[in-house]
């Protein structure tokens, strides 16, 4: 039988056909359906969304019309040129967010920052600030409105940081006790929030660990700052203090060495003081 799925814009095809052991050639329903199912697989090959083998089946239709299809692939008759295509994996840039990882030319890039701008009588346009989590790097790329990315399938694992060794930081899943080291340049500046027996989330992209994902808040100690002041806290402004680890943020007048914040580590940002 001869069927259609549909998956974003592309759609993907599967042929299967009987030997002729099993119709009997005689039949002229028989060559009909033969002569028919050619033609669809020829016309699927030259557009190259499908590729043929010579099978037994394959071999039958091949003679049927007089056509000798070069094999390229070893599939079981006709298969799609990314038969692992799911549903949902596919985004346009009209869908981008900060912090969504796509594939580009193979390699996991997440979206730093994006623009999207459309003028009279032209197609909407998204300029995107991407980081190669690969090597860290950054790119700018822009992107029109109705290219497809493929989502980049980021694997993430709780493990707990337990010692730095040169440039590297080295994280230990305390289930299996299998070690993952990750070069400081990967990490950025997210280093400084890092203390001894922290649970993190490494991801990996295929099999490979690329990078690391800190808990949305966490509770320092600010282990130094200026002299705390007392006052109208609704009005007061805002000084520099180091938390544990050594991230420098901005906090309320009022806070003091010693004191424990929660912080934003997403954007640095203060959010309370826990204890004093």
């Amino acid at each position: 039988f001869f069927f259609g799925n549909m998956y974003s814009n592309k759609c993907y095809y599967s042929i299967q056909v009987p030997s002729p052991d099993e119709a009997p050639n005689s039949s002229p329903f028989t060559k009909t359906w033969y002569a028919s199912m050619a033609i669809a697989v020829v016309a699927l090959v030259t557009l190259g969304a499908a590729v043929i083998d010579h099978s037994a089946s394959g071999k039958s239709i091949a003679t049927y019309v007089g056509l000798s299809v070069p094999t390229m692939q070893n599939p079981a008759f006709a298969v799609a040129q990314r038969p692992n295509m799911q549903l949902g994996n596919v985004v346009d840039p009209s869908n981008f967010k900060k912090g969504l990882t796509v594939e580009l030319d193979g390699v996991p890039h997440r979206i730093v920052d994006y623009q999207q701008s459309k003028q009279a009588r032209q197609a909407a346009v998204t300029r995107t600030k991407l980081q190669n989590l690969l090597t860290g790097g950054f790119i700018d790329k822009t992107f029109r409105s109705g290219e497809k990315l493929d989502k980049a399938q980021i694997e993430y694992g709780e493990v707990s940081f337990t010692y730095k060794d040169g440039d590297a930081y080295c994280f230990t899943n305390m289930e299996t006790f299998e070690e993952e080291r990750l070069p400081a340049e990967l990490l950025g500046d997210k280093i400084q929030y890092l203390s001894e027996g922290m649970m993190v989330q490494v991801a990996k992209f295929d099999g490979k660990a690329i990078g690391m994902e800190l808990p949305n808040t966490l509770d320092l100690e600010v282990v130094e700052t200026e002299p705390g002041e007392q006052g109208d806290r609704a009005n007061a402004g805002s000084k520099p203090a180091t938390v544990a680890g050594g991230k420098v943020i901005q906090v309320p007048l009022f806070v003091a060495k010693g004191n424990i914040v929660t912080v934003d580590t997403r954007d640095d940002r203060y959010i309370t003081r826990v204890s004093k």
